[in-house]
C-alpha cells in the first residue's frame, strides 16, 4: 500500500535492488577512505541483527519510545547476498575477497521510513565491522533519500564500537 500525502499525491517508498546497491557502493567509497592498509573485505553480506525499539501499531508504524509524534517503519528490501561489483571496485586500500587477519564484514542495509508530524522521509543504514576478536571495530553509514538520490548524512561514517 502506497502512503498518500496531505496534498493527495501518492509517495512510492518501495526499495529496489538499485537502491540497495547504491547505498552499499556509497558506503564502500566512504569506508575506503577510513580503512588502513592491511584490511580485507569479505564480499558476502551478513543479516542485519539491529533491533528497533518502540510500540508497533495496528497500522504497522512503530511509535518511538518517549516521543508519540515520531513514528517509523522498516521497509522491505530486495535480498542481496553480496557486495555489488561497484562496491568492491571502490576499495583500493583494502583487498576484496582476500583472507586476512582483519576482515571487514558488511551487513545487509536496513531501510526505514520515518514520519514526524507532517513530514516523511526514508533513510538507509549500513553497518560494517572488523571481525578481529582483539581489535574489533564497528561503524555505520547513514543515508537519506532526497529527490530520488541517496545522500550520506553529514556525520559520514560513524564508529559504533571498538573493543
Amino acid at each position: 500500500m502506497t502512503p498518500v500525502l496531505a496534498n493527495g499525491c501518492a509517495r512510492d517508498t518501495s526499495i529496489s535492488v538499485r537502491d540497495t546497491e547504491n547505498v552499499l557502493t556509497l558506503t564502500a567509497e566512504a569506508a575506503n577512505k577510513k580503512l588502513l592498509a592491511g584490511y580485507c573485505i569479505r564480499p558476502d553480506l551478513e543479516d542485519n541483527a539491529e533491533k528497533w525499539a518502540g510500540q508497533i501499531g495496528k497500522d504497522g508504524w512503530i511509535t518511538a519510545p518517549n516521543d508519540q509524534k515520531f513514528r517509523y517503519r522498516l521497509l522491505p528490501a530486495p535480498e542481496i547476498a553480496s557486495l555489488p561489483r561497484t562496491a568492491l571496485a571502490a576499495f583500493n586500500k583494502a583487498q576484496a575477497g582476500v583472507n586476512c587477519h582483519h576482515p571487514i564484514v558488511f551487513e545487509k542495509p536496513q531501510f526505514v521510513e520515518f514520519k514526524f508530524q507532517d513530514k516523511r522521509y526514508v533513510e538507509a543504514y549500513v553497518n560494517f565491522s572488523d571481525r578481529c576478536p582483539l581489535c574489533g571495530y564497528g561503524a555505520v553509514a547513514r543515508f537519506r533519500k532526497t529527490e530520488g538520490q541517496w545522500k550520506m548524512a553529514p556525520e559520514g561514517i560513524e564508529g559504533t564500537w571498538i573493543s
